[in-house]
């Protein structure tokens, strides 16, 4: 009972530090005028967000995701998920409950959208970091997220684009794969995480490619003991992919794959991965030996290659393949998050400092404890996603804010050890009155 209680409180103590420094940085917009609202400062995506939730709210259909009103006659099908204007049109709503107009409701939905998600990201941080660096861990965490998130950007009041609530699903479903050993529902969680991320968008495919990535490794190297872990991953993957698909998708569209928005291509992909990895862990032939346990996930990725190479081959090409050559150089090369390192460092050599040398030190230090035989799953779990991170915002820095959230987490812990060192020596206790609170 004591453990139990322990772990309530805190869980409850994370809740309300990761609240404070949420609400820290909403204060600190709000005595600046809220500036990032009434500026949008090139934040193309939450303005045309807001349209995409006044037009639903208008009465648009819920499968409809046209824009009538843009691009040539007749407007353009959007890539992005009703999911988000749903969540708003809600939080919209609750304000005009109150009496209050509708410029004043939608004010209150684009400063609490960011605070939300800003506040439960912080959260799902550090209890993560609290899983890798022990409970030292904690204040650290809280001092690094609270600096990292706010400077990041995309948590900013205004920003109502999908970033945000991407970021805090990929982090919801690490801290949920890493407490699964612990916590029989976690893994299901982590999985239902993983899936609506991807029904958000695509551009967590790499993390979500990641983690399962993760989850099939212990289950190879560990059996029964991450059986269970692969099982319940693998039905929440492949139990939300059914719904997303279901209720986000026009039964029409069923069949119809689209490359860059969850459809038929990322549901079988999704499904076939989720329930064939639940298969493979819940039969116990498969659990014998690791030779089988790879020949399962072998047969499993052959399986899936197969079906998307002979059924989606157009979703194999490059993302803007086959963009037109005109829109590369008036829009795409302009596009700040489309960027790559190798360009950033021609045009903004001083941004590469800002979005690389975090994850950069963090990877460091998961080296040095790989190096000094810290075989911890945590580890390999937190080296895997970071290297995924890392790679994606070489290629492009839409990468860049999973790779720095990601990196907080060994941070954290490195601090925490000389925090404790620091209390273990008497020369070193005398500095940390002054350098360090608590």
């Amino acid at each position: 009972m004591g453990a139990a209680e322990n772990g309530a409180s805190s869980w409850r103590r994370d809740l309300a530090w990761a609240l404070v420094v949420a609400l820290l940085a909403l204060t600190i917009s709000a005595i600046g005028g809220f500036k990032t609202m009434s500026n949008s400062n090139g934040d193309n995506d939450s303005l045309l967000r807001l349209v995409e939730v006044r037009d639903f709210m208008a009465g648009q259909g819920w499968f409809d995701l046209h824009q009538y009103r843009m691009g040539p006659e007749g407007g353009f099908v959007m890539h992005w998920s009703r999911l988000v204007d749903v969540l708003l049109s809600g939080l919209i709503l609750v304000a005009k409950a109150f009496g209050t107009p509708t410029w004043l409701a939608e004010s209150f939905a684009k400063a609490a959208w960011p605070t939300l998600t800003y506040w439960l990201t912080a959260f799902f941080v550090v209890r993560t970091a609290r899983r890798f660096g022990g409970d030292a861990a904690g204040l650290p965490a809280v001092i690094i997220i609270g600096a990292a998130l706010y400077f990041m950007g995309i948590f900013a009041p205004g920003d109502i684009d999908h970033h945000n609530i991407q970021l805090l699903l990929v982090m919801a479903a690490v801290n949920f794969l890493l407490a699964a050993p612990d916590w029989r529902p976690a893994a299901l969680l982590s999985g239902s995480c993983a899936a609506l991320s991807l029904a958000i968008g695509m551009e967590t495919a790499p993390l979500v490619a990641a983690i399962g990535s993760c989850v099939a490794g212990l289950f190879l190297f560990s059996g029964r003991q991450e059986a269970p872990t692969a099982a319940g991953f693998g039905l929440g993957f492949a139990g939300v992919s059914v719904l997303v698909l279901v209720f986000t998708v026009a039964p029409s569209n069923w069949g119809v794959a689209t490359c860059d928005a969850f459809s038929a291509v990322q549901f079988a992909v999704a499904f076939i991965c989720g329930a064939g990895l639940a298969g493979a862990a819940s039969i116990d032939r498969f659990n014998v030996s690791v030779s089988r346990r790879l020949l399962a996930l072998v047969l499993l990725a052959g399986i899936v290659a197969v079906v998307v190479v002979l059924l989606f081959p157009q979703c194999l090409q490059a993302p803007f393949a086959n963009l037109d050559p005109r829109l590369h150089t008036l829009w795409l090369n302009n596009v700040e998050e489309a960027q790559s390192l190798f360009q950033l460092m021609k045009d903004d050599r001083a941004s590469v400092v800002g979005c690389y040398v975090t994850p950069l030190i963090a990877l460091v230090l998961l080296a040095f404890r790989l190096i000094r035989g810290d075989r911890r799953r945590v580890v390999y779990v937190m080296t895997a996603l970071l290297l995924m991170a890392f790679a994606v915002s070489i290629w492009q820095v839409r990468g860049m804010p999973f790779s720095i959230t990601l990196a907080v987490i060994p941070l954290a812990a490195w601090v925490a050890m000389w925090r404790e060192r620091a209390a273990r020596s008497p020369s070193l206790r005398r500095r940390r009155r002054w350098c360090w609170p608590g």
